[in-house]
């Protein structure tokens, strides 16, 4: 079952994808932007996490 695949555009230009399944990760290596695998958690507090890198 789907549960999540999202792709994010941050205000400073920066895009990424997050996804629950090692193909979402995949394919947004395919595309040329960084992919985040989310598997359980505060969806909120892990985008926050990525945004402070």
């Amino acid at each position: 079952m789907r549960i999540l695949s999202l792709c994010v555009k941050e205000g400073g230009g920066r895009i990424f994808l997050i996804g629950d399944m090692q193909r979402d990760i995949d394919a947004a290596r395919a595309a040329g932007i960084p992919g985040y695998l989310f598997s359980y958690g505060n969806l909120y507090e892990f985008i926050l996490k990525i945004l402070q890198k």
